[in-house]
């Protein structure tokens, strides 16, 4: 089916130039401070980039907090944001509504492809059907459905039932829902929410991540200032739901202060602190610890870094950064069932597993594979994420967009 999109892609290519509107509530991948809010920055920023680049014209629209008129800078359009309990914590305000609604009206776009089930997105629906334009909506994540499971005042909750709401509306009335991994395709199912029958493509920045992408020097420079130069180090990914608690818990008995593993947790600013306090109260500061803020040109130095990359997420979410370290060459161990399992090709870029122990294991058994079993390991690995280009996910894209258009 995506080979069949690609071909009509490519076809549709010297039709009609497209006016697409990318609407979320994140969209820097640098600023984000979770998982979720990277991954879903990442893939809207790509998508931006690859549509434009096959000539198509392009509008990207996010709030921003602190804004009392919209900032242009490029195709980006941020206009006025505030606060919300939702998983990015921030939506469009009142006032930037209608900023982008100005922005809107003078781009004239041909379809609004919609990336939050926060007020954001509900706002750009109605926007659409004012218009009479088509809309796409890619689900990432479905935590604005979820309770918060805290002791609540009577005006957080009352917040806390706009959001839900909002999301259940969208995810309800919405006609053309696409999603990037089985687990979300499954589990809308189950709601009784139907898809548009096949994934949304992910892309990676291929410019980036790929083998050799980072120096020597670089690598070690990196593994010294994270003290862990004789280290096998194991990257751990995309673990913001609960699981990490029981997962810690079960490294610390696999693994003692005397083995040569490390656990490296990345891209988890958001939970930081509470991470810290649980590392500290397990006793595993010597087997786990967290990467804190890397800038993207590091990004790849991590990756190769590390022997394999594992993830123990369950949830729906499908995590870019175990694409990006599959495109370097770095096995990824992903739990069975999640969202990320998508991307896993078992046996060619990795495995799937379902217990601590089967996962131990096959950690234990890539630290071992040095040499020229690691160069055709990294040639294998790095071989099945060849096609997650921009240009590729852009092609995708436009096919899907002439279809709603058509």
């Amino acid at each position: 089916m995506l080979c069949a999109l690609r071909a009509r892609g490519l076809q549709a290519l010297g039709g009609v130039t497209v006016k697409v509107a990318l609407i979320s509530d994140v969209y820097s991948p640098a600023a984000s401070k979770s998982c979720t809010g990277r991954d879903i920055a990442a893939h809207v920023m790509i998508l931006a980039e690859g549509l434009a680049r096959i000539g198509h014209k392009v509008l990207v629209g996010v709030p921003e907090l602190s804004l009392s008129k919209p900032v242009v800078e490029g195709r980006l359009v941020k206009c006025s944001g505030k606060h919300t309990d939702s998983w990015a914590g921030i939506h469009l305000s009142s006032a930037g509504e209608k900023q982008l609604e100005e922005k809107l009206d003078a781009f004239h776009p041909n379809i609004l492809h919609i990336h939050t089930l926060s007020s954001t997105g509900a706002f750009a629906v109605q926007y659409a059907k004012a218009k009479q334009i088509p809309v796409l909506f890619t689900v990432h994540t479905l935590e604005d459905l979820e309770k918060s499971g805290h002791l609540l005042s009577p005006l957080a909750l009352w917040q806390e039932h706009q959001r839900i709401q909002t999301a259940q509306q969208l995810l309800t009335t919405s006609r053309n829902i696409a999603v990037l991994s089985d687990a979300m395709a499954q589990s809308l199912y189950q709601d009784g929410i139907h898809t548009i029958g096949q994934l949304f493509p992910v892309a990676i920045d291929t410019k980036t991540f790929y083998p050799g992408a980072a120096e020597s020097f670089q690598k070690r420079t990196l593994a010294h200032s994270l003290s862990l130069e004789k280290k096998h180090i194991i990257l751990c990914g995309g673990c913001e739901d609960d699981a990490i608690y029981p997962f810690l818990k079960e490294w610390g008995r696999a693994f003692s202060d005397s083995d040569p593993f490390h656990l490296l947790l990345l891209n988890n600013e958001s939970r930081m602190g509470e991470l810290y306090s649980l590392i500290h109260s397990l006793h595993l500061s010597q087997r786990v610890s967290l990467a804190g803020t890397l800038p993207k040109e590091e990004m790849a130095a991590c990756y190769e870094l590390g022997c394999c990359y594992v993830s123990c997420s369950q949830s729906e979410v499908l995590h870019i950064s175990a694409a990006e370290a599959a495109a370097c060459g770095t096995p990824i161990l992903i739990h069975s069932g999640s969202g990320t399992a998508s991307l896993v090709e078992n046996k060619h870029n990795g495995f799937f597993w379902s217990s601590e122990s089967e996962l131990f294991g096959l950690v234990r058994k890539f630290a071992r594979v040095t040499g020229a079993g690691r160069e055709a390991l990294i040639k294998m690995v790095s071989s099945t994420m060849r096609t997650l280009t921009p240009q590729n996910q852009a092609r995708a894209a436009d096919a899907l967009y002439h279809s709603l258009l058509s």
